[in-house]
């Protein structure tokens, strides 16, 4: 199931989160600080807890009051700035997360009707047709997408050339403890 809010903080909160998440260094994944089998297209901040333990923190409080029955058990979570132009389409494509159980991303950057995420049913893979989506959520400046990782899905419509125009969300993975 996903799950999607609107207005996810206050104007002057999604003002300071994106203020603060702007602060931080953003890195390819040949640059990125932890250097793991991760692939991803564009560029991510190191983990927030590491760069900014105030701004993971605040972002949890705000998911645990949300009410999602996939927040509602105990969980452990990544939380990651990421930054993806309009030279990262060719290099994005189909993905789960399997090593999570749920997933997030909060699409910070204004807002772009051409561009979101698409969901998918089956496949999960490069191979996996763009055409054959289930869902296509719009990408909405300040709209919270909650959604099991486990199902595939990709961003669509990257846009722009830099941090300032580009397309700015916080991408949460989660496990359950």
């Amino acid at each position: 199931m996903i799950h999607v809010i609107d207005n996810f903080f206050a104007p002057w909160q999604l003002k300071l989160v994106t203020k603060e998440l702007k602060s931080i260094p953003f890195y390819s994944a040949d640059e990125h600080p932890q250097r793991n089998e991760a692939v991803y297209p564009g560029k991510r901040t190191d983990e927030l807890v590491r760069v900014n333990p105030l701004l993971e923190s605040f972002l949890c409080r705000r998911l645990d009051s949300t009410g999602i029955p996939q927040i509602a058990r105990p969980y452990q979570i990544t939380q990651y700035g990421h930054l993806r132009l309009e030279e990262d389409n060719k290099g994005d494509f189909i993905h789960t997360d399997v090593s999570f159980d749920w997933a997030f991303l909060l699409y910070l950057s204004s807002t772009n009707l051409e561009s979101g995420t698409k969901f998918y049913s089956a496949g999960g893979n490069k191979n996996t047709p763009k055409d054959s989506e289930d869902a296509f959520i719009k990408f909405k400046q300040n709209r919270m997408v909650v959604f099991d990782a486990t199902v595939p899905h990709m961003a669509w419509g990257n846009h722009g050339k830099d941090l300032d125009d580009g397309r700015l969300t916080v991408n949460g993975f989660a496990y359950y403890i």
